[in-house]
């Protein structure tokens, strides 16, 4: 009669603890059994907190027949840095706000530009709305003769889209939209959403990814939350069975109070022990769609 062999399938727990407690090879973010009951929703990685902010620029001085310039360096979404220049040569009779206003129709029109920006004019002051995804490095501007064109005063990039590991926790932050999340980088303002689930990248479209765990889901990619279940996932600190997990550390890993803990997480349970590094069990049971 054959016999099964527990180290390489799931086993179901027996008594009170009716948890299936092991499956090989155990992934991060992998669930223990794949029926078990598992609850969670797909949301967006914006892996940012906030859209870039770009100061005004200003139309002033004496027109004329001034040429004024605007030189743009900005990075598309493939990551290319482009440098793009603009021109206007005003006519005699121009105000402010015709120079503006010619300005931003150039803007706009131009395909390099406006995949990163929207431009926009009030009265001879041109103001920038940055596209999410897209990075805005500098805007400088010049104008001829006795013509001004003010150079905006700041940019304030978002942080660069992080990748999210299997098996790390999820957070949102109130700058973003609707169904975003990212890769926790603050315990400030944070909402936690759930464990990013593992997904084979051969059947869910995902290439390898190597990063902190060897496998994640790339910046800007959808993300497979789950809120309820049993999961793998690696531990920064040695924990031990039945406790519970009741920090993460700043990039969204389980850990302990005493592992450079930072944010507060209730709701998950160790179900096995690791050491440091290694792959425990947790049982999750988080309120779903927070």
């Amino acid at each position: 009669m054959a016999t099964l062999n527990t180290s390489s399938y799931a086993v179901q727990g027996l008594g009170a603890d009716q948890f299936p407690l092991k499956m090989a090879p155990a992934l991060p973010g992998q669930e223990v059994n794949s029926r078990a009951l598992t609850e969670g929703f797909t949301r967006y990685n914006t892996g940012s907190t906030a859209i870039p902010s770009i100061g005004d620029m200003t139309v002033a001085g004496t027109i004329g027949t001034a040429t004024f310039t605007l030189t743009f360096v900005v990075t598309g979404l493939v990551g290319v840095a482009t440098t793009k220049v603009i021109t206007y040569t005003a006519t005699s009779g121009n105000a402010a706000t015709d120079v503006a206003a010619a300005l931003v129709a150039r803007i706009n029109a131009d395909e390099t530009v406006n995949d990163v920006l929207v431009a926009t004019n009030a009265a001879g002051v041109i103001s920038f709305v940055a596209r999410r995804f897209r990075k805005v490095t500098s805007i400088t501007g010049a104008a001829t003769a006795s013509a001004t064109l003010t150079a905006s005063s700041t940019i304030v990039q978002e942080s660069t889209p992080t990748e999210i590991p299997f098996g790390y926790v999820v957070g949102s932050y109130p700058s973003f939209g609707a169904d975003q999340c990212s890769a926790i980088s603050t315990a400030t303002n944070l909402t936690v959403l759930g464990l990013a689930r593992h997904r084979y990248y051969d059947t869910a479209g995902y290439p390898y990814n190597p990063n902190k765990t060897g496998r994640g889901y790339p910046a800007q990619q959808l993300v497979d939350v789950r809120t309820k279940g049993l999961f793998w996932v690696p531990v920064a600190a040695a924990v031990t069975a039945n406790t519970v997990p009741a920090f993460l550390n700043a990039t969204g890993q389980l850990t302990t109070t005493g592992a450079g803990s930072s944010t507060a997480f209730t709701g998950a349970l160790y179900k096995t022990a690791a050491a440091a590094g290694g792959l425990a069990i947790v049982s999750l049971d988080l309120p779903a769609g927070v």
